[in-house]
């Protein structure tokens, strides 16, 4: 049985364009979204392609909005067990965020267990702090990952991880928990450009599985965010 997940930064919403052409394309089973406002046409957009939410998570406040996670699924294809959320620790940024103003949220992960033909998979939907050092983002992987040590299961991590360098020490963690990087092959999942001209690309996004077989991964193409969707097929 394959399996197919797709994991979208909108970059303040502005990608939201985007998932209407990638449903049409690829219809896949999970979508889990970063960077989602409260907006009607997004859920209208996932409702009439036969697309259900699973669970919406606050995950920060910027320039007077809040942004989520979102994670939802096809429902002609995939099944809904449970779902819940928990706050990851706080970056020393965010902190100071916080005591400047009363309107900041604490960072989210989502943990979701759908079924497919009986099968059981359960996906934890991310968005690491911004404004952090590497070691405060390790600290946020590793409450996600402990929840996934004693699986037998199919599991999946996704999300904006925003850990650009220190490879080694997320390669580490990784190995760690028993868990494989999908997206090993992947060099960039963000493009941009620094005052307007000079070209920058970074590896922010990621997908880690345990416990199911990989088939296929690739970037898609996309037109109003700086991120890139990932689209990841696994046999189960």
């Amino acid at each position: 049985m394959v399996f197919s997940i797709l994991t979208y930064n909108l970059f303040f919403h502005k990608g939201e364009g985007d998932i209407q052409n990638i449903i049409d394309k690829y219809q896949p089973d999970v979508i889990c979204l970063q960077e989602v406002a409260n907006d009607a046409s997004l859920e209208n957009t996932l409702k009439i392609n036969g697309y259900k939410i699973a669970h919406k998570s606050a995950s920060f406040y910027k320039h007077k909005i809040v942004y989520h996670i979102l994670t939802c699924f096809n429902k002609s294809s995939t099944t809904l067990d449970i779902s819940e959320y928990f706050n990851l620790p706080t970056s020393l940024y965010e902190k100071m965020l916080k005591f400047m103003s009363k309107k900041q949220f604490p960072r989210t992960f989502t943990k979701t267990t759908f079924r497919k033909n009986s099968k059981r998979i359960t996906i934890f939907n991310s968005h690491l702090s911004s404004w952090a050092t590497d070691i405060e983002r390790v600290r946020q992987l590793t409450k996600i990952f402990r929840q996934t040590r004693a699986y037998t299961h199919p599991t999946l991590i996704t999300g904006d991880f925003n850990y650009p360098y220190g490879r080694k020490r997320l390669e580490n963690i990784i190995s760690q928990y028993n868990l494989k990087e999908a997206t090993s092959s992947i060099d960039y999942t963000l493009q941009t450009k620094f005052l307007g001209f000079i070209p920058i690309r970074m590896k922010l996004d990621y997908i880690l599985y345990k416990n199911m077989n990989l088939k296929s991964i690739k970037l898609l193409e996309q037109k109003n965010s700086d991120h890139l969707p990932i689209l990841a097929e696994f046999v189960i």
